[in-house]
């Protein structure tokens, strides 16, 4: 499901994730949306699938799907990791991301708050825990001693407890 939203946002539009916002706020007050909204949304229809060998082949069933999901966790999402939080943040349940890659030139005009270009991992970390700021929301990092040198250990995360309003 989370390479529905990584195709959206890397291949699909530039960048721009209006598309998929669009569908889940339809989907929320249960309205139509145009095709030019759902046509980058829908995945593949290759092996991707859900964890019990069902296909997601609309915006509307991936919707359904996520939308009663737990918890989201994303380990070494790659170009998924701001997708995942946001994902998260808009259905306000509690997520875990661990990012590795900066894929700085997937992602030449990613920017911090105070506009420095995101080129190193401890930027991406910042990145992400910044996200929260758009949802009136504190997002949590913490990282975990690994006993390797080559894991990155940074956690990005909220527990549903952290979440105003609630």
């Amino acid at each position: 499901l989370i390479h529905a939203f990584k195709t959206e946002l890397v291949e699909g539009t530039n960048g721009e994730s209006s598309n998929w916002r669009a569908v889940f706020k339809a989907e929320q007050q249960q309205t139509e949306l145009s095709e030019s909204q759902t046509k980058n949304f829908i995945p593949p229809s290759s092996t991707e699938g859900s964890s019990d060998g069902r296909t997601i082949s609309s915006a509307h069933e991936a919707y359904s799907a996520l939308s009663s999901a737990n918890a989201l966790v994303c380990y070494h999402g790659d170009g998924a990791v701001e997708p995942a939080v946001e994902l998260a943040l808009l259905l306000q349940i509690p997520f875990a991301v661990v990012p590795c890659c900066v894929l700085q030139k997937q992602f030449p005009d990613r920017t911090l708050a105070d506009g420095t270009f995101v080129r190193k991992h401890h930027q991406l970390v910042s990145l992400l825990v910044e996200m929260g700021s758009r949802y009136n929301e504190t997002i949590r990092h913490t990282t975990l001693k690994l006993n390797n040198d080559t894991a990155r250990g940074d956690v990005v995360f909220m527990t549903a407890e952290d979440y105003k309003g609630r």
